[in-house]
């Protein structure tokens, strides 16, 4: 059984497995599309955020699918290959600290020095605005935000 109020989600780098997020149960459904079964149920934090997610090769636990959530500001890293890394795969292995608040839509690209893009929108003096946080592929943290405006954002450093 998955949990209750699955959401929206997204594929695993291999395009097996669809992870789905359960949001008001505080939960991720990973369903395996080749045997048309339940892979896994994996306990995340407050709200995950029912985005698609992003993927990328983690340097401890191999291949993850990261969601941000909604209710904090964590990113939840869960493992998606029990061939390779079976301790890893259909848990939460890693909760990367953010900014606080929450983020909306996380991204990746395999040719960036960043591994993940995360947009947030928080209100600074009673006033909303978005900016776009980033996890450096080095330090596994989440680095200071940056004011977005609209298009491209660029880093300085």
């Amino acid at each position: 059984h998955a949990a209750r109020f699955l959401h929206d989600g997204g594929w695993d780098a291999t395009k097996r497995y669809f992870l789905a997020a359960a949001n008001h149960s505080d939960k991720v459904a990973a369903v395996d599309s080749k045997d048309h079964k339940m892979a896994g149920l994996i306990d995340v934090e407050a709200i995950p955020h029912p985005g698609r997610g992003a993927n990328f090769v983690h340097p401890k636990y191999g291949p993850v699918w990261a969601t941000a959530h909604l209710g904090n500001e964590n990113i939840a890293l869960i493992g998606t290959d029990p061939e390779n890394h079976p301790d890893s795969a259909w848990k939460m292995v890693q909760a990367l600290k953010g900014q606080g608040g929450g983020y909306l839509f996380i991204k990746t690209h395999p040719n960036s020095k960043l591994v993940v893009w995360m947009h947030q929108n928080v209100i600074i003096g009673g006033l909303g605005c978005s900016c776009i946080c980033c996890c450096a592929r080095r330090s596994a943290r989440v680095e200071t935000p940056l004011p977005w405006t609209g298009g491209i954002p660029q880093l300085t450093s």
